[in-house]
């Protein structure tokens, strides 16, 4: 097993630090996620992600700015592994993602690495920091046991960056703590959060942070848990299937030589519900599993074919003398039976909203948003597992991705 990677403690103490000389201390803030594509196997996500280190040049030559502002002005970056501001050249780590397929440098933004001044350690570290837009390898999602609840889903896609090359392959992973950038947070969980927005997806503030320090070099992975937000397979597919259905109940009051007439209504709901079918199928993967959403319309066809084999019975029993009353006896047990199956399916329908509701973090987009907003500064979120991290709520930062 992988080893935890967070403190639920703040680690600020002088053995802390020495322990930290040796490591690289990863910072990493997602600012949006989209496209999220369950077929491909990838999602698109703008994040910034940031590296602290001891430098190997001694602090009298950073005396300059030691006493001064908190961090130099941006040094000149020779290649992937070095960079230089006037006298002093140092070796910088040099970053891989490593699940990405295509990645850019965000707009506005540049690869930037730059000396800081740490006033409550003391001493000096470098920072190497980049805004990143990527579209992101992730596990196979359509194999997730997650997807038969559609719409009421959820995932895990993870964001892994790591040093393969170089000096710094010798390095240990850790987190970033308070004393390498005191803006932060006071809690170096903080190291790792959110502040993502998705029109599909509800993104949890909580996320987990796995460190390997494997032979290839030092590594991190951070895991973001999602899920999807219903409504609008709800309102347009699911509600509208539970209508449909029941408009099919008119059948049984016409009288059982109607057949024509029965027929038509229940074929016309049957065409209707086919092409709901269709609007489901076409935001799912082709895979062998049946979805909650596929199921509840394929409960519906079937609901209405029973209807219509009903409606060939009482016709041939009207035809060989069977007489009014028994046949008006047998439509009505079979609208009941049809009428219980209906509700029973959205009592279900509304059972699977309020467990997906109680998993997942109040929408932003609701009126349970205000408990995210008035969150305390610095309180964390309570943690349901050892190796979840919370971060303090912030505003997000604007953004024009996702």
């Amino acid at each position: 097993a992988l080893p935890a990677s967070t403190s639920t403690t703040t680690a600020t103490s002088t053995t802390d630090e020495r322990e930290g000389v040796d490591k690289l201390r990863w910072k990493l803030v997602i600012w949006g996620l989209r496209d999220v594509d369950l077929v491909k196997c990838t999602c698109r996500a703008k994040f910034r992600l940031t590296v602290f280190w001891e430098p190997a040049a001694t602090n009298a030559l950073f005396a300059g700015f030691l006493g001064g502002s908190k961090a130099s002005e941006p040094w000149m970056i020779r290649d992937r592994g070095r960079a230089v501001l006037g006298d002093v050249e140092e070796r910088i780590p040099a970053v891989g993602l490593l699940n990405a397929f295509t990645f850019e440098v965000a707009a506005g933004s540049a690869l930037e690495v730059c000396a800081m001044a740490r006033r409550r350690a003391g001493g000096v570290i470098m920072r190497w920091t980049c805004m990143y837009v990527a579209e992101l390898s992730q596990p196979p999602l359509h194999t997730d046991s997650s997807l038969r609840k559609f719409p009421y889903d959820e995932h895990e896609l993870c964001i892994d960056a790591g040093v393969r090359s170089g000096p710094f392959q010798a390095h240990a992973s850790a987190l970033a703590t308070v004393a390498d950038n005191e803006r932060i947070t006071r809690d170096p969980a903080g190291c790792v959060h959110t502040t993502a927005h998705s029109a599909e997806f509800e993104i949890s503030p909580i996320l987990q942070a796995i460190l390997r320090n494997a032979g290839d070099g030092p590594e991190v992975s951070v895991r973001v848990r999602i899920w999807r937000k219903p409504g609008y397979y709800e309102r347009n597919l699911l509600y509208l299937n539970l209508v449909a259905t029941s408009l099919a109940l008119a059948a049984f009051a016409m009288a059982a030589e109607e057949l024509g007439d029965r027929s038509a209504i229940i074929l016309s709901v049957l065409f209707a519900l086919v092409g709901l079918r269709f609007g489901v199928d076409a935001q799912l993967p082709k895979v062998e599993l049946a979805t909650f959403a596929q199921r509840e319309i394929n409960g519906g066809i079937y609901l209405l074919g029973f209807a219509l084999f009903q409606s060939a019975a009482v016709h041939w029993a009207w035809r060989i003398g069977v007489d009014e009353a028994s046949l008006d006896v047998a439509d009505a047990c079979c609208a009941v039976l049809m009428a219980t199956a209906i509700a029973a399916r959205g009592l279900r329908l509304c059972i699977m909203r309020r467990r997906h509701t109680a998993r997942r973090p109040p929408s932003r987009d609701s009126a349970d948003a205000s408990k995210l907003s008035k969150r305390p500064v610095g309180v964390r979120v309570p943690m349901t597992k050892p190796a979840m991290c919370a971060h303090e709520n912030a505003d997000p930062a604007p953004s024009t991705f996702g």
